[in-house]
């Protein structure tokens, strides 16, 4: 894992939007030409899902991907961060069900299926039916392991480790005052990835130095140095980086791996994945995790946490692979 501290970026723009239609078309074509030519199978689920006549032929492969030139609306747009000369699609959960290109590209970058262990779904149950209450939300997860039908084992229950860490963790005070970007990290990011990887720390060692296939940005602080050019200097940084990788694996003839990295700013944890597609490179958002301060935020961290562990297998899936 790869923590960049956060440096000031001389022009950290925005990414800009080519908006001719011309460039849609053409990004549109690339795209059915590469998922084609790529393994229409992998794809062909997300295909049959949108047709109602199940068919699940070569022809019918290829009709669909013809038709996307017809399909595509504004749901899929390509994007082109300054600076770096390179054509992006960006994809999010909300745009997979628009569009039938980003239906095609969702399918290789979907996280894998994890589900909460039973023990931990049964905690996140009755966290999610309390009340917004620290002290009885806290109260519950102290009680809670003296209920359990099965012995504790870190190596199976690291959910629910995770669950009963961070619910005690968080709300924090401090973080509702002005906070450095270094202390910012030991109250956000670094306990929630800790936490999350503490079981197989045997696979990615948490130095915070260099182990892929995952990095982790931190923009700013809390109310200090945590504005929008920040952040967006910062991404354009990482995101080099993962170009930079890609581009190598290419020439060494190399599988290409999904980077995986994940993005801190303004209290935001997003998590986000890169990967090259024919002449594209497609930046996928799984989802944001707010770092709560309240009980309510509380409760609304405690419904990511499944998402959580389905991104951690993602990472786990592609190290063992």
């Amino acid at each position: 894992m790869e923590h960049y501290p956060g440096v000031e970026s001389s022009k950290g723009g925005r990414p800009r939007l080519l908006s001719e239609a011309d460039d849609k078309r053409y990004c549109v074509r690339k795209v059915a030409a590469a998922a084609c030519s790529s393994g229409a199978a992998n794809n062909s689920s997300a295909i049959d899902d949108s047709n109602s006549d199940g068919a699940t032929s070569t022809s019918s492969v290829d009709h669909s991907l013809r038709d996307i030139n017809e399909k595509v609306t504004e749901d899929l747009e390509c994007h082109s961060f300054d600076e770096l000369g390179e054509k992006f699609i960006f994809l999010d959960k909300d745009s997979t069900h628009h569009n039938e290109a980003a239906k095609i590209l969702a399918s290789p970058t979907k996280l894998p299926i994890k589900p909460p262990t039973h023990v931990c779904q049964l905690l996140l149950n009755k966290l999610a039916n309390c009340a917004p209450s620290t002290r009885l939300m806290r109260e519950l997860i102290r009680s809670y392991p003296l209920n359990m039908d099965e012995p504790f084992d870190l190596s199976v229950h690291a959910d629910l480790n995770f669950t009963e860490a961070m619910c005690t963790h968080f709300p924090r005070n401090p973080m509702q005052q002005q906070q450095l970007e270094r202390n910012t990290a030991f109250l956000t990011t670094i306990p929630i990835l800790h936490n999350l990887f503490i079981d197989c720390n045997d696979i990615i060692d948490m130095q915070w130095q260099s182990v892929m296939p995952l990095l982790v940005e931190l923009s700013g602080g809390i109310d200090h140095n945590s504005g929008t050019e920040k952040a967006q200097g910062d991404e354009e940084k990482m995101i080099r980086q993962l170009i930079k990788l890609l581009k190598i694996k290419k020439a060494e003839g190399s599988d290409l791996p999904h980077q995986y990295y994940i993005r801190y700013h303004d209290l935001k944890i997003h998590f986000e994945s890169l990967f090259y597609f024919g002449e594209y490179y497609v930046k996928r958002t799984y989802f944001e995790l707010l770092c709560p301060t309240t009980p309510n935020q509380l409760k609304k961290f405690v419904e990511r946490i499944p998402d959580l562990f389905q991104y951690r297998q993602a990472i786990l899936d592609q190290l063992n692979a």
